[in-house]
């Protein structure tokens, strides 16, 4: 597996509502995407903040999948698998 263009940031938010800052980053990764044609990660530390940002990707018409542990197995191999692509 070549990992040579793989890009890591980590961006710690402190404040208690993360998505004004959320917002920001969206719209910075939007203009990247359209000169590279990238994906990108978003970890997060519940299911409930997990779901509360695919929301917010989805409300700014980014492609979402999850693969939190509310999501059954199958379905996140297959999420895992359409992002690969």
């Amino acid at each position: 597996m070549n990992l040579q263009n793989l890009k890591h940031e980590f961006i710690h938010i402190a404040d208690y509502d993360k998505v004004k800052p959320l917002k920001l980053l969206i719209k910075e990764f939007k203009k990247y995407q359209r000169k590279h044609n990238t994906s990108a990660i978003v970890f997060c530390n519940s299911v409930a903040s997990a779901r509360a940002i695919e929301h917010t990707l989805s409300e700014e018409g980014l492609k979402t999948a999850s693969m939190h542990g509310d999501i059954p197995p199958r379905m996140r191999e297959r999420n895992f698998e359409d992002f690969k692509v």
